[in-house]
């Protein structure tokens, strides 16, 4: 009988430090989760004030995010460019077909570009370094920060 007492503290005392971990691990869970918040919160503040273009795009060269920056320079507001190419927002064939190579050939090999190009906007022609790479972690998107 005290051989089963024992057995029973002790099968207590390891479900209470079960319940411990448990609770240590969720509470560090919530403050990883706290934390990649606050960084995305960070990213996004960055992104919506950057003097450069940043714009994101799925691997059918969509647009998935414009910065104000892009859409001020495009004359349109950046929710018009979500889902669609830049064939469809009514830029001209050529830097459609430009951008597409590039966009298609950055997912293809993972590798970033950079280069200098010149882009019509509402305020004229005005010549751009551009970089397009792709996101790291399995992201289906392509970034393509511009000054």
């Amino acid at each position: 009988m005290r051989e089963q007492v024992r057995e029973l503290a002790e099968l207590r005392q390891k479900v209470i430090e079960l319940e411990a971990s448990a609770k240590k691990s969720k509470e560090n869970e919530e403050e990883v989760r706290k934390r990649e918040e606050g960084f995305r919160t960070l990213v996004r503040a960055l992104a919506e004030n950057s003097p450069d273009i940043i714009e994101r795009f799925d691997r059918q060269a969509r647009h998935i995010y414009v910065n104000p920056m892009a859409a001020k320079l495009h004359g349109m507001p950046a929710e018009a460019f979500i889902g669609k190419t830049s064939r469809e927002i009514g830029v001209p064939e050529h830097y459609c077909r430009f951008w597409g190579e590039r966009i298609e050939k950055v997912f293809e090999t993972g590798q970033a570009i950079e280069e200098e190009n010149e882009f019509p906007t509402i305020g004229g022609i005005r010549i751009y370094q551009y970089r397009f790479v792709a996101e790291k972690g399995g992201g289906t998107g392509l970034s393509l920060p511009c000054s």
